[in-house]
């Protein structure tokens, strides 16, 4: 009885402690930090587990977006040539299939949105971003600055984009970033909306319709 007593003392006076799971994120500045040192690691795994799950539908409706163009009946679409539509659906299949492992747009809106995300980024992890030391551009470095909240559930966090040498003569040195951050529960989570972050698998070369 005297040990049950104990044990429940010692839960009473110990509540925050146990609310919080292992590796919870507690706020949004520990949120943006996390999802920067992931990326700079290219821990993508990691990126995923900070991911708001909106950010993961919503990047899985633009694949299934961009991977479909060619059925889009927009001015843009109307004024290509029938030869480039259909160089750019088999680009897209190939992308299909190689990237997420599917026979067509309409199978790849049906995957969970987490896997598209984890085969986009498992795809991407076979060809790593190494800049030649003989070029004259370099890759950014990202230093935190801290966020804005918006209300209890939303907060807008500030990342300052420093370039060494920047990939254009215009191009700022430094550049400050927006990251959308939002609760899920007792955790916070990233939206993934700031450029060296967003993508997606619409890197293609197409020849020339003669």
């Amino acid at each position: 009885m005297r040990g049950a007593l104990v044990l429940l003392v010692s839960l009473c006076f110990f509540p925050t402690y146990r609310a919080w799971p292992q590796n919870a994120v507690r706020g949004p500045d520990d949120a943006v930090r996390a999802l920067l040192r992931a990326d700079s690691l290219g821990d993508w795994r990691s990126i995923l587990r900070i991911a708001h799950p909106d950010a993961l539908r919503e990047f899985r409706e633009s694949e299934v977006r961009a991977l479909s163009s060619t059925q889009d009946d927009s001015v843009l679409m109307r004024d290509i040539s029938q030869c480039m539509k259909e160089k750019i659906e088999l680009a897209n299949k190939l992308q299909l299939d190689s990237v997420y492992h599917v026979a067509s747009p309409t199978e790849l809106g049906a995957l969970p949105p987490d896997t598209v995300f984890a085969r986009y980024r498992r795809w991407q992890a076979r060809f790593p971003s190494v800049s030649p030391p003989d070029t004259d551009s370099s890759f950014p470095r990202h230093r935190y600055l801290g966020h804005l909240s918006a209300d209890d559930s939303t907060a807008y966090g500030i990342i300052l984009e420093l370039w060494d040498r920047p990939p254009m003569p215009d191009w700022p040195a430094r550049r400050p970033q927006l990251i959308t951050v939002r609760r899920v529960g007792a955790e916070w989570r990233t939206m993934l909306d700031v450029d060296f972050l967003e993508g997606g698998s619409r890197i293609q070369t197409l020849d020339s319709c003669d």
